[in-house]
This record gives C-alpha cells, sequence and structure tokens, in this order.
C-alpha cells in the first residue's frame, strides 16, 4: 500500500467520521451527563470519576472500540465545577483521541440551580499501522507516520434543575478548526458543530422506587436529528435498570448497582434493529466502573441525574 493511497484513505475516513459526532458513542451518558455537558461539572457535592469502555457490533472486524476517562468535581461552596476527560476510539486502521478540560460557575437557590460550562481541548486522528496489511512488508511507500495535528476544540453549555426536574444543552467544537495531516499540510475538513439537547424527571414512585425518563436530541447541520429516549427505574438508591430506544433503530438495555458505599458498576447492551439480519453482528458491549465521594459525609449517593 503506498503513501498516497494511505492518505486517500485517511481522508475519507476522517472526512467520513466528521458527518457524525466527534466524541464516541456511549450508551450510559444518562447516569454522568458531564460526558455530554461541561456545565454539568461539579453539579452535585460530590467528587465523581468514570472509566468506559465500549465495543460495537461485536464480530465486526474493524468495528468501533472505545475508552473514555472522565473525572469532575465541585468548589468554592459548589459555585464552580472542574473537570478533565480522555477519549480514545479505533475504527479499522483509524485511531482518535482526544483530551479535554472543563470549568462550570453555578448560579444556586434554595430549590434550584443554573449552571454554565466550558469545555477546551483536542482531537488527533491517526492511521494505526499495526491494523494494516501490506502486500509486501518491505514497500517503501509504507508509512511510518500518518496524523493529524493536535485539532483544538471548545464546547459550551448550560445545565438547570429544579428539585425533580432538570434540561440542559451544548454546543460542540465551537470553532470548527480544520484538520491537516502531519507533514503534508493537507487539509482533509473541518470539525463539525454540534448540539446536545436534553430533558428529564425523577418520579418517586415509591419509598424505594424511582422512575426516571429523560430524552435526548443529538442535533448536526446538514444530517438527521437523533433521539433518544431514555428509561431507568432505580431500587433503594442502590439498583438502577432501563431501556432505552435511539433512533437509529437501535435498543439498549442497561443496569447499574452502587456498592462499598462510593463504587459503581454499569453495563449496557445495544442491539441494533437495522443489522439484526447479519449474523456476525451480536450487538454492542459497554461497561463502566464509577467512583462517587460525597464531600460532606461519603455516605451512599442519591442516584438522581448522575
Amino acid at each position: 500500500m503506498t503513501r498516497p493511497l494511505l492518505i486517500i484513505l485517511f481522508i475519507l475516513v476522517v472526512g467520513s467520521n466528521l458527518k457524525a459526532q466527534q466524541l464516541s458513542q456511549y450508551s450510559q451518558y444518562q447516569y454522568s451527563l458531564f460526558v455530554i455537558n461541561p456545565a454539568y461539572a461539579g453539579n452535585k457535592d460530590k467528587v465523581q470519576g468514570l472509566i468506559t469502555e465500549r465495543k460495537q457490533w461485536v464480530g465486526i472486524e474493524g468495528a468501533p472500540h472505545s475508552q473514555a476517562l472522565n473525572f469532575h468535581m465541585p468548589f468554592k461552596n459548589r459555585k464552580m465545577g472542574l473537570g478533565v476527560s480522555v477519549f480514545n476510539e479505533t475504527i479499522g486502521a483509524h485511531g482518535t483521541i482526544s483530551a479535554f478540560g472543563s470549568y462550570s460557575y453555578s448560579i444556586r437557590s434554595a430549590e434550584s440551580s443554573l449552571s454554565f460550562g466550558l469545555r477546551a481541548g483536542f482531537f488527533s486522528y491517526r492511521i494505526i499501522q499495526a491494523n494494516i496489511s501490506y502486500r509486501d512488508e518491505n514497500d517503501p511507500g509504507a508509512l511510518s507516520n500518518v496524523q493529524s495535528n493536535f485539532i483544538p476544540a471548545f464546547d459550551f453549555g448550560m445545565h438547570y434543575y429544579k428539585r425533580n426536574f432538570m434540561a440542559g444543552f451544548s454546543i460542540t467544537n465551537l470553532t470548527e478548526s480544520e484538520i491537516k495531516l502531519t507533514g503534508d499540510n493537507v487539509t482533509t475538513n473541518n470539525l463539525k458543530r454540534h448540539a446536545f439537547v436534553y430533558t428529564g424527571y425523577v418520579f418517586t414512585l415509591s419509598d424505594k422506587w424511582k422512575f426516571q425518563p429523560t430524552v435526548l436530541g443529538k442535533l448536526t447541520l446538514n444530517a438527521p436529528v437523533n433521539i433518544d429516549i431514555n428509561t431507568s427505574f432505580i431500587y433503594d438508591s442502590r439498583f438502577g435498570f432501563g431501556l432505552s430506544w435511539r433512533s437509529s433503530n437501535t435498543l439498549v438495555a442497561m443496569a447499574q448497582m452502587w456498592f462499598a458505599k462510593n463504587f459503581r458498576i454499569g453495563y449496557s447492551f445495544d442491539y441494533e434493529l437495522g443489522l439484526s439480519q447479519m449474523s456476525r453482528i451480536s450487538g454492542s458491549h459497554e461497561l463502566f466502573f464509577g467512583v462517587d465521594i460525597n464531600k460532606k459525609n461519603a455516605s451512599v449517593v442519591n442516584p438522581r441525574f448522575l
């Protein structure tokens, strides 16, 4: 495989990827809205860390495989929040890594809060040589390093809650920075601006049972609007399970459990209805491990819009 052909491959893969959300697809974002909105940083009086592993379309070689690390905490009496996010994804021979720092400021009253958030960081795209097979391993056109420059990205968000109600939005890639290959000065595309809009409510069914429906809209210019409708039941502030429907024709089953006061683990399974006839696909799997430390008394956290 020659260098010009690899460059063309890089442009096609990155260009097509930019038609979708730059952040990897995650099904359990409602368990930590910080993943999609910097305004959620430090929104609760706790320190929260979350590690996520996702394998999409299991059974298909080169299918998306991603990892994420998210951490955020409040300070200044919960008026401000800080957070850090790192994402890594591979799709075949194409790899993406991104890292961000987040800051939020909240206006609070006795029953409500309105938060504003900013997120700044970078993306970097690359071709993973180990995932490419050459007819001739000594091909002089084989690339030792094909990647983009570090592409700056800036996001903005707002988050509001009052008692059991919450709503918010975020806009990513505000500057729509351009992408160039290192050493080739070739512009492949620009980061595309995306928007997330969501709302939800917690219904108290009994002393131990709560029901939490949420709706999320994902918007991109010149692309169909994607809608997620999520339902989640929470028992005794320790167990949660639910179902989601995604307008991309996907059903998601998920569950999470709190243990040892400050730890939780969650799992989700995506079933792509549109791909059900492709016998090699066995769905998408996502696993997360979280740490939630209440800054006041380190007790079990009431899981409202975690």
